[in-house]
């Protein structure tokens, strides 16, 4: 067992009477490796069943041995218990004669920051993602409660619209909202959060905008899972990405912005299958 923020190591040996090459991988006994758990983690670590020919393989003499260290990252989440193997084979493509070299768990820093859930804070009414109920009332947001949002985009002297980029609303309290904005100019869309609170007429007002969100490699958003604020005014949100091609694993980013608006942090979290959602 290892805590966050430490090392753990293995060793490969050559127990045959040849000159080998092992090639090495991580298989998830509970909880998912995440490329988040290690700092600066070996080329080829997270490529499946197929490691590369970078990082992870090492060749040695016959009763040679090598000793390899992989660096922890402390993140400061409430994760729960990971654990996994370290499998070598010696080859590349096939998962002949792999052997397990180590078994790694990994826990918690000891006083973790944030604790990760799938639970949301707000009500979302089904089939509308421009709908929510705020917390504990029956109260129904519309885009209609945020005019300030509105804008008027003018394609010719006859041909003008105005336009509610709000995609999504999150309800955190009643006079409390985190609106998520599209922004579509073609088939190109931008995503970003506005948080909105009341002013002293009940009326809703833009309080902070935040830098859009991520867009990682392959993948494209599908969905906010969740958000919410710290004591010191930073919002963490949880977001799902589907693969490009509709057909490969989700991505699920932790983010984290300040109360200026700029984030300060992505973390992948699990990875989920397409049928997750």
């Amino acid at each position: 067992m290892a805590f966050e923020g430490n090392s753990v190591e293995f060793s490969i040996t050559n127990t045959t009477d040849t000159r080998k090459t092992f090639y090495w991988t991580l298989e998830a006994v509970e909880g998912a490796p995440r490329r988040s758990d290690f700092n600066e983690p070996p080329t080829g670590l997270f490529t499946g069943i197929q490691p590369s020919n970078y990082d992870t393989n090492v060749t040695l003499n016959p009763g040679e041995s090598q000793l390899i260290s992989l660096d922890l990252k402390s993140d400061k989440l409430i994760e729960g218990s990971e654990t996994f193997n370290i499998v070598s084979k010696n080859s590349q493509y096939s998962n002949e004669n792999s052997n397990v070299e180590a078994t790694i768990s990994i826990q918690d820093a000891e006083k973790p920051l944030l604790g990760i859930s799938p639970d949301t804070s707000y009500k979302s009414l089904p089939g509308y993602t421009d709908l929510a109920a705020a917390p504990g009332t029956s109260k129904v947001f519309t885009k209609d409660d945020f005019k300030f949002a509105e804008y008027v985009k003018k394609y010719s002297e006859y041909d003008i619209e105005n336009i509610n980029p709000i995609s999504q609303i999150i309800s955190l309290s009643p006079s409390s909202m985190v609106l998520r904005y599209t922004e579509r100019d073609g088939l190109l869309e931008s995503n970003h959060f506005v948080w909105a609170t009341q002013n002293s007429k009940g009326n809703f007002q833009e309080k902070t905008s935040y830098q859009a969100l991520p867009e990682p490699s392959g993948h494209r958003y599908t969905k906010t899972i969740n958000a919410t604020f710290d004591a010191k005014g930073n919002l963490y949100s949880i977001h799902s990405y589907s693969a490009s091609d509709l057909s490969g694993d989700r991505t699920t980013l932790l983010l984290k912005h300040n109360r200026k608006g700029k984030e300060v942090f992505q973390v992948p979290l699990s990875p989920l299958s397409f049928h997750d959602f």
